[in-house]
């Protein structure tokens, strides 16, 4: 019969691989005694429970059995992973997307009147589905008896942290090993400061209550291209969007940002290009007591811009959680960006890892879990591996959604990768077609050879309805290093399905497609890129 308690279950094994150890011929008492040199309170201990933090408590508490406490100085565990980032965004931005159906004036075959949407109704819905993810992670630890401590963590030794608690309390904690998993916050504007109310950021959304009937959001990457498309999907928002860059989204391929651009203009988004030079609250002409912000634009033609708007809202990316740790003292070096320098998890102290945010990989809560569950893995299975983000699929929650996996043309260009790309169009899915929401297109990019068994897939965007289905696909494929040739052999899919989009590019590859670029030219084409020896380029589209 197994001991009630994980703990008493840890201690019973632990003994037993001691006695063992006595009967094997290579054991030592050397080797014994070295086992009870250090004596610890926990074999590993984990700073911080977002995504990161918790994958690694539970691979090393319950996967690997070792004693295992977390320590988080918030209220809540989840971190940004749940609070103020994805999982409450991706609600509001799933409320956002039922509303617009609901409110779409195109012939649907019903209609609905007289619907009403109030903010303070869709916080409770965000509300509801974070906390209940709050308590599936809660039900876990206490299952499997991970303790959790409160407070703020600062390295007193290599092996020892002081938590101090919200009242002062202070107690030690000693560890064989310590998993940093601190996460990041949004990134404060050096000169125009938030004040949670009228300039905002991402943390402050879950405590708004009433739609503001202007808003300007700083910054064009994902996170304030999310926002963008939220607010103007609840339609009671007139929302600028100021990118610095040429276009939105700056890192993805033109014809992607391209696409979201002109819908975000049917959504009555204005988008600016520019920076933000000047920016005050001031008195509100309607309502004494209350404010409004003043921004003003520097456009690439040199040209000022002054608006007026109910709330500013700055997405400017964001920064690790490392302050007051302590971890320059104990020898934990860091990247130009305030970063932690990492190899496989291991910082540059050789007890001490780092995971999720707090490291200059790419900050996704997929890839902190993955680097979460390798440090546990690195620490105690002797796998001493990287992580393979090639095949690592994202997704924006932007209108259309956009989903994503490996290399995009961009990135080809850049590295001089020579590729072909097949287009197919949302219009010509008959799924997209029956759900009348067939503007989105899937993209799939391949190494430039003429033999598909050779062709080697790099990577896929998909745009519209259901486009993550698609990446997951794509995502297997290039994890395995499997030939297009290989793809098309294996790929079935069922009807109607937006999936048939990618069996199409597919097929386009190879001049074997059902619909064909001469018929349809606005709805599918190849094009091919190839960079010769000479360093010149020839592309050529058909």
């Amino acid at each position: 019969m197994l001991p009630k308690s994980r703990f008493a279950f840890n201690r019973v094994c632990h003994k037993s691989s001691i006695f063992s150890g006595f009967q094997q011929k290579s054991s030592t008492l050397s080797q014994f005694c070295a086992r009870f040199k250090h004596s610890y309170m926990y074999d590993t201990c984990i700073i911080g429970c977002g995504p990161a933090g918790y994958a690694a408590a539970i691979k090393s508490g319950v996967d690997f059995q070792k004693k295992t406490c977390i320590i988080e100085k918030s209220e809540h565990i989840g971190g940004a992973g749940i609070w103020n980032g994805a999982l409450s965004s991706k609600t509001m931005w799933e409320v956002s997307s039922e509303w617009l159906k609901i409110m779409d004036p195109a012939p649907r075959g019903y209609s609905i009147k007289d619907a009403t949407c109030y903010l303070r109704d869709v916080q409770r819905r965000v509300q509801n589905a974070v906390h209940a993810k709050e308590a599936q992670m809660r039900q876990q630890l206490e299952y499997f008896d991970i303790p959790l401590e409160r407070g703020s963590a600062t390295f007193k030794d290599r092996h020892t942290v002081v938590v101090r608690d919200n009242e002062g309390n202070e107690k030690e904690i000693t560890a064989e090993y310590f998993v940093i998993a601190t996460g990041s916050r949004p990134r404060e504007h050096p000169k125009y400061k938030t004040d949670g109310k009228y300039i905002i950021n991402s943390d402050h959304v879950q405590n708004m209550n009433d739609f503001p009937k202007s808003m300007v959001i700083i910054g064009a990457g994902v996170v304030g291209c999310e926002y963008a498309t939220i607010f103007a999907n609840f339609g009671q928002t007139r929302v600028n969007l100021v990118s610095k860059y040429k276009n939105i989204l700056p890192f993805e391929d033109d014809d992607v940002s391209h696409t979201v651009s002109k819908i975000f203009e049917m959504k009555r988004i204005n988008i600016h290009q520019g920076d933000v030079v000047d920016m005050k609250t001031i008195t509100s002409m309607a309502d004494p007591n209350g404010k409004r912000v003043e921004y003003t634009i520097k456009k690439p033609s040199g040209e000022l811009e002054s608006v007026v708007t109910d709330v500013a809202f700055f997405s400017i990316g964001r920064v690790p959680n490392l302050d007051g740790m302590g971890l320059e003292e104990i020898g934990v070096k860091f990247d130009k960006y305030g970063k932690l320098i990492s190899r496989k998890g291991q910082t540059t102290v050789k007890n001490v890892y780092a995971v999720g945010d707090v490291t200059a990989d790419i900050a996704l809560v997929n890839m902190a879990e993955l680097e979460g569950r390798q440090a546990i893995r690195n620490i105690y299975g002797n796998e001493s591996h990287d992580i393979n983000t090639d095949n690592l699929p994202y997704i924006f929650f932007v209108d259309p959604l956009v989903a994503a996996v490996g290399m995009n043309e961009t990135e080809c260009i850049k590295k001089r990768v020579s590729y072909k790309a097949a287009y197919y169009d949302y219009g010509l899915v008959s799924r997209a077609i029956a759900k009348k929401r067939s503007t989105g297109m899937i993209k799939l990019i391949v190494t430039n050879e003429e033999d598909p068994k050779k062709m080697k897939i790099l990577g896929v965007r998909a745009m519209g309805p259901a486009a993550s289905c698609v990446i997951e696909v794509i995502a297997t494929t290039i994890g395995a290093g499997q030939s297009l040739h290989s793809l098309i052999v294996n790929t079935k899919t069922a009807y109607p399905a937006i999936t048939e989009g990618l069996q199409e590019c597919q097929r386009l590859l190879t001049g074997t497609s059902i619909y064909k670029p001469e018929v349809f030219p606005q709805y599918c084409r190849l094009k091919s890129v190839r960079f010769d020896d000479d360093d010149e380029d020839s592309s050529a589209e058909d």
